[in-house]
C-alpha cells in the first residue's frame, strides 16, 4: 500500500455509464470505472463510485463529492459514458438522458471539445477533442485508455504528466494512431501519486 504524497488527502469521484436506452449503449464504461477505483484505493485514494447513473443520482454525486473537498486534497474526477459537445459547451451524459438533447441541433456532436485548465489542474481526455474513442478492447475488459492507465498510474516517482504522456504513447500506438489521449494542464508544481518510500 501508499500513502499520500504531500497532501492532506486523496480523494476521487469517479462514475462509470454503460447504459443509455436513448443512445448505443457502451460495453466497457463500468468496468473502467470499478478497475480504476480498484486501482486507486491501493494508492490510498478515497474513492466515491457511481455506476450507470441517472440524472438525479448524477447530480447528487457530483454535490456530495464537493461539499467533501477540504484545502490540502489531491482532487480527481472520472467519469466513462457517453459524452457530447454543443457549441463548445461539453455535456456528460447520465444513464436517462433525452435523445432530443442529442438530436435538436446539428452542431451537436460525438466527442468533447477541448477545455482550459483552471490553476493547478490537469485535465484528460480519453482521446482529442473532437474525436470519438474506439469502442474496443484488447484485453476483453477494459477500453484502451483505462487499460494502459492501470499499467501505470501507480508507478512510483513519476509526476503524473510524465505518467500520463507515457500513457497517450501506449494507446496511440495499441490503437494503430486511431486514438491519441489528449490532456491540458496548468500545473505549477510536480505532482507524484505515490513515491517508493511511501510504499510498505
Amino acid at each position: 500500500m501508499a500513502s499520500s504524497v504531500g497532501y492532506k488527502r486523496k480523494i476521487g469521484l469517479v462514475i462509470g455509464i454503460n447504459q443509455y436506452p436513448a443512445d448505443r449503449s457502451l460495453q466497457y464504461c463500468i468496468n473502467d470505472a470499478t478497475d480504476l477505483a480498484d486501482i486507486l484505493q491501493s494508492i490510498d485514494f478515497e474513492i466515491t463510485l457511481g455506476l450507470d447513473c441517472n440524472l438525479t443520482e448524477f447530480l447528487n454525486e457530483i454535490d456530495t463529492f464537493i461539499e467533501t473537498i477540504e484545502p490540502g486534497d489531491l482532487v480527481l474526477f472520472y467519469f466513462a459514458g457517453h459524452g457530447k459537445q454543443n457549441e463548445d459547451e461539453n455535456y456528460l451524459l447520465p444513464s436517462d438522458y433525452k435523445s432530443k438533447i442529442r438530436t435538436r441541433d446539428p452542431v451537436n456532436r460525438q466527442g468533447l471539445s477541448s477545455m482550459n485548465a483552471p490553476a493547478q489542474t490537469l485535465i484528460v481526455y480519453a482521446c482529442a477533442p473532437g474525436k470519438a474513442v474506439i469502442d474496443e478492447t484488447k484485453n476483453n475488459k477494459n477500453g484502451s485508455f483505462i487499460e494502459n492507465l492501470l499499467k501505470h498510474i501507480s508507478t512510483p516517482d513519476k509526476d503524473i504528466e510524465e505518467v500520463m504522456r507515457k500513457i497517450a504513447g501506449d494507446v496511440n500506438r495499441q490503437t494503430g494512431g486511431f486514438q491519441l489521449p489528449y490532456r491540458t494542464s496548468s500545473l505549477i508544481d510536480t505532482v507524484y501519486l505515490v513515491t517508493n518510500n511511501n510504499q510498505d
